[in-house]
């Protein structure tokens, strides 16, 4: 079975459990028989407008998107890091300061990183990963980002607050 069949499908059933939309009511609104529907998650395909039709019973549209592209920068050193800690140190919100940064994936997860820490403007950098990367302030995305990072948070964050103490001693 592809393995794109099975998560649209838990999808589709997910939306129904949360609609309160049982199999058989469900089937009926697609103009499907309940047995196809239950019979669904053992075949290894599915006709197109069988996906489509149980999709529009709950609402919904299949559509087709570009994929995401997840790029993490090919090399990540020190001087890389430095340049990073200035533009958060910085708590400047420019798309196009963010974007010189690296690869746009990259770069939106560090936005969405520093959104949760105290003293950063978080719906600014929000929208700052957004723009990057849409869909990088979604949890499992992020959780991505956080398990493929070269960037540690643990090593980066004490870096950081660091660089901000000495920018304001400095100032």
């Amino acid at each position: 079975m592809h393995p794109v069949l099975p998560a649209m499908l838990d999808t589709l059933s997910h939306h129904a459990q949360t609609r309160g939309v049982a199999g058989q009511q469900w089937a009926k609104q697609a103009g499907i028989r309940p047995e196809t529907l239950s019979r669904l998650a053992q075949r290894s395909d599915c006709d197109l407008q069988t996906l489509a039709n149980l999709a529009s019973a709950l609402g919904l549209e299949l559509a087709l998107r570009p994929k995401r592209e997840r790029e993490m920068p090919t090399t990540f050193g020190r001087k890389h890091e430095e340049q990073l800690l200035d533009l958060c140190a910085s708590r400047d919100l420019d798309l196009a300061k963010w974007m010189a940064e690296g690869p746009r994936y990259f770069v939106a997860g560090l936005a969405t990183l520093l959104s949760g820490l105290p003293g950063f403007d978080a719906e600014g950098l929000l929208l700052v990963a957004e723009a990057l990367h849409p869909g990088m302030t979604e949890l499992a995305e992020y959780q991505r980002w956080l398990d493929a990072s070269p960037l540690k948070p643990s090593r980066f964050l004490p870096m950081l607050k660091e660089r901000i103490s000495q920018s304001a001693v400095a100032a």
